[in-house]
């Protein structure tokens, strides 16, 4: 090959080398201006995201009013004093220092300062800096206005501190309906199996959650899926070591990830607090007590009190270990609502439950029985009458239902039989749950037929001793069954919602009344025979009258209960309807460690009804 061919050769290698450089370099600047120019933005947006933690927030707890919007569970603005992180670093704190060492260094000014004993321990901080760093962690919660405006005054000497604004719930009425409302609690959002997303972007899980408002007991529990609304999402930036970054130039990107909580659902209680008053009341004073007013037409739960009570303020608020535990194991039960989930013999109410069944069975009212003070049990045992002298001869069932007569009652029950007694009693509501949406109901008990063997079985189920048990919830409803002809009301509590954004309360329709067909004998000696216990001059709950124009049916109940050893004590209830034409009110009162359901439950139900008809009594 000549040399000029093999020049010739070598210019075109070097050509073509240089087109294939060439080409590359085309195509690495065009990939690079496609990553930094035509796609900076997708990048960038991802560059951000690695550095932005999401934040679950809670949406605002929906409120709890009565019948005529009285407030009985709101929120109000807890003002709580945080040390930011982040802003640490650009204080003149000594850098030499660690971050607790400066953290205790703050809390020790501050405690000065604000005149007050604030304590953070190492477990604590280093909780804080593991798990929520980017967030202000809070030293002082719920500040009061005079350590707020010290603040206030003082807050130049603080840089690394703000002032954060946490929602808490609030019982303006204190222990009033305590049981009813319930109380609350912090939740934790990251127990549930599920959260909806609340995130636009590939990671939809929070990284951090704000407080959550959780209730822990009565409606503030049952309805607490709808009160506590939906929760939203929020964001925040953060460096490389996890503490938060200035948010000045974030505010599109931002906003791209934020959603919006949204406030939960406002109940209306059929409760009404002027009643609500007088109940708690009639409940109050040296022996533990229950007390219940329904509104028999559509069972409207209008008062429910139960005492010794407690402050829902205070376990919102949150307290100690060793002051819970004082509660839960007080001998007393504070916590106990006793009107829902006490549990008593009903004596001497529970007669009216087998007038009832006797007459539906066809024994007609004018049965007649001798009352010499003692019912025979056989073989030499007897069952006293309280009236140990006796009734006499000749009682028919209204005179029993007025005096009350033990001997009456056996008698009646041994004749219709504890099958019919029992029926009739859980038509009438014992021995299963009302459906009052509260926690925490119980059933009561009624025996088995088949654990009713002896005639002495008989005996004491038939004046509502021995294994028969009801709460005073179910007894007002057995009052107001019998004023209401026979037809049974199911209790309710919630009569209303409001759901976000809206001005009026949606009415929420009762359940319609259990007509339970009773004949018209049966109605009409049930309930004279409970007029003549409060309107006679000789029925056992005469004391409970309060004028003459208003006039009520009722029944007196005392239960003995073994302390053990002999020892033994007893309660005393009442139950009533009113007025007894057209019955408005059903009330029952139980007493515990009572001198009789006349002596110590009448009063109190006077002083009940008296006020509910706003003080109507005779001058003497």
């Amino acid at each position: 090959m000549k040399k000029s061919d093999i020049y010739e050769f070598s210019i075109l290698r070097i050509c073509v080398l240089l087109v294939f450089v060439a080409l590359g370099m085309l195509y690495l600047v065009g990939s690079l201006a496609q990553l930094q120019i035509l796609r900076r933005a997708e990048f960038t947006d991802k560059e951000g995201d690695q550095s932005l933690r999401r934040v679950w927030v809670p949406g605002r707890r929906g409120t709890i009013c009565d019948r005529n919007g009285a407030t009985l569970a709101g929120n109000r603005a807890s003002y709580c004093i945080a040390i930011v992180l982040d802003r640490i670093k650009q204080t003149g704190q000594p850098k030499k220092k660690s971050l607790p060492d400066r953290i205790h260094s703050i809390v020790e000014d501050l405690s000065i300062t604000l005149n007050t004993n604030i304590t953070v321990s190492d477990i604590d901080i280093a909780n804080h800096l593991s798990r929520r760093s980017p967030l202000p962690m809070v030293v002082l919660k719920d500040a009061d206005e005079t350590r707020h405006a010290l603040f206030a005054e003082n807050k130049a000497r603080f840089p690394e501190i703000e002032v954060i604004e946490d929602p808490v719930r609030y019982y303006p009425e204190g222990q009033l309906a305590a049981h009813l409302l319930g109380y609350v609690g912090r939740g934790n959002p990251e127990k549930e199996k599920s959260l909806e997303p609340l995130f636009d972007g590939p990671r939809e899980k929070p990284d951090f959650y704000m407080n959550e408002i959780e209730g822990r007991q009565g409606i503030e529990r049952v309805w607490n899926k709808s009160l506590k609304g939906e929760p939203g999402g929020n964001v925040i930036r953060v460096d490389v070591t996890g503490f938060r970054r200035n948010l000045k130039n974030d505010a599109v990107l931002l906003e791209k990830y934020r959603n919006e909580s949204l406030p939960g659902t406002d109940l209306k209680l059929s409760l009404d607090v002027r009643i609500q008053r007088l109940a708690a009341q009639a409940a109050s004073g040296t022996n533990n007590a229950a007390v219940v007013v329904l509104d028999p037409r559509n069972g409207d739960v209008l008062a429910m009190a139960s005492f010794p009570a407690f402050d829902p303020n205070k376990l919102s608020a949150g307290i100690s270990l060793s002051e819970w535990k004082a509660i839960s194991t007080d001998a007393s039960k504070p916590m106990l609502n006793r009107a829902t989930g006490g549990t008593y013999a009903p004596g001497s109410l529970f007669k009216i439950i087998v007038a009832a069944a006797a007459l539906e069975k066809g024994i007609p009212p004018s049965t007649s029985v001798d009352c010499p003070g003692y019912f025979s049990l056989g073989g030499g045992w007897t069952l006293k009458c309280w009236k140990t002298v006796g009734h006499g001869p000749g009682l028919d069932m209204e005179t029993g239902i007025e005096q009350s007569c033990n001997v009456y009652f056996c008698t009646l029950g041994q004749r219709c039989g504890y099958y019919a007694i029992r029926e009739m009693a859980m038509n009438l509501g014992l021995g299963r749950k009302s459906g009052l949406d509260l926690d925490a109901e119980v059933e009561g008990r009624l025996p088995p037929v088949r654990a009713i063997r002896r005639l002495g079985d008989i005996a004491n189920a038939s004046i509502g001793q021995g294994s028969v048990e009801a709460t005073p919830l179910q007894m007002a409803v057995l009052a107001g069954a019998i004023g209401m002809g026979g037809r049974l009301c199911r209790p309710r509590l919630v009569i209303g919602q409001r759901p976000p954004g809206e001005d009026e309360f949606i009415d929420i329709a009762p359940t319609p009344l259990t007509n339970l067909g009773w004949s018209s004998i049966t109605t009409g000696t049930t309930r004279r025979g409970m007029r003549r216990v409060v309107n006679s001059e000789v029925g056992t709950g005469r004391i409970a009258k309060f004028n003459s124009e208003i006039i009520m049916g009722g029944k007196t109940g005392t239960a003995e209960f073994s302390l053990g050893k002999d020892k033994k004590k007893k309660w005393g209830w009442m139950m009533i309807f009113a007025p007894y034409d057209e019955p408005r009110y059903a009330a029952a009162i139980i007493v515990e460690d009572a001198v009789g359901g006349g002596k110590t439950a009448g009063p109190r139900m006077k002083a009940l009804m008296a006020g509910i008809f706003e003080n109507k009594v005779e001058t003497p």
